[in-house]
């Protein structure tokens, strides 16, 4: 499924990603953020609605490489709602972001998850 993300078409491209997030605990995370320029087309409603699905497992590969501070500020709002306490190694790295909307998120989830 993950060589589905390089298919030409955006369809196939989109069922794949939906089929990969409904994996347990993200283990195709890094696959799904390699092919996020594929992506940009998408609502960002449906985006953030799709990556929470794969759950917070998600969150350490999406924060690592993500620059847009919107979708790292979301994620950290999906970690403060439905996170575990081992993801506050993540949470911790955004305290010192430079957009404040992406520090607020982070002392958030940091206190509803540690």
């Amino acid at each position: 499924i993950c060589a589905a993300l390089d298919d030409p078409s955006p369809l196939v491209v989109m069922v794949a990603a939906r089929a990969l997030t409904r994996s347990e605990g993200g283990i195709h995370a890094e696959a799904l953020m390699g092919h996020l320029h594929r992506f940009q087309e998408w609502r960002p409603s449906f985006l953030a609605a799709m990556l929470s699905a794969a759950g917070p497992g998600m969150a350490p590969a999406l924060l690592g490489r993500e620059k847009d501070p919107e979708l790292r500020a979301a994620v950290l709002r999906l970690i403060a709602r439905v996170g575990a306490a081992d993801q506050l190694a993540v949470v911790r790295t955004e305290l010192d972001a430079p957009e404040e909307a992406v520090r607020l998120a982070a002392v958030r989830a940091r206190a509803c998850r540690g």
